[in-house]
């Protein structure tokens, strides 16, 4: 994906995706989609196994929490800020584990995840049913 690199970062789209999808009401779907999506890239990563999957669990939570906590409607730059907060979130909690990582990263990291996500979420709005984003399941 180096297509998709700004200053060295792309965006987790796993991640994007499971935020995204808890955005629309769909939580249990988040939590398996970040799970098993960070499950997968911890096979493919140098990192210990389970950084990804617990960096992404940890962060739907946290921001799972503040969505119902402090937003009762959402609307474009509502969800913008979130993306963009579950960006910084998981940058920060990278830099944290991982000393090394220049602090640079976090505003380019999220600035980037906010837009990437927002382009996410357009796409899985599309494709889920508007009666089940309402909650009419």
């Amino acid at each position: 994906m180096p297509h998709l690199s700004i200053m060295g970062f792309w965006p987790n789209l796993l991640f994007l995706v499971s935020l995204n999808l808890v955005l629309l009401g769909f939580d249990k779907e988040a939590f398996l989609v970040g799970g098993v999506g960070g499950i997968s890239l911890d096979f493919f990563s140098s990192l210990p196994f389970g950084t990804f999957a617990a960096i992404s669990l940890i962060a739907i939570i946290i921001l799972k929490f503040l969505l119902n906590r402090f937003l009762n409607r959402l609307n474009l730059f509502s969800i913008f800020i979130i993306l963009l907060a579950g960006g910084a979130i998981v940058q920060f909690l990278f830099i944290l584990i991982f000393k090394n990582a220049p602090w640079i990263s976090l505003p380019v990291a999220a600035f980037y995840s906010g837009l990437a996500g927002i382009a996410i979420y357009f796409g899985l709005n599309s494709w889920v049913p508007t009666e089940q984003i309402l909650g009419e399941k």
